[in-house]
């Protein structure tokens, strides 16, 4: 089982201009994925993971 890490992801929803958040989760995949799911309508642009 992987350890718990906080992901910064910007999401975008075409409209312009990007969105920043936090999530944390076990892998960049996940992350992605919770955050299109917490924010529907956006897609995301970047994901890097916070130290």
């Amino acid at each position: 089982m992987a350890d718990i890490r906080r992901y910064y992801i910007e999401i975008n929803k075409g409209t312009g201009g990007n969105r920043g958040i936090h999530v944390f989760a076990r892998s960049g995949c996940e992350a992605a994925v919770l955050a299109a799911q917490r924010n529907p309508g956006f897609r995301v642009v970047y994901i890097t993971l916070l130290r």
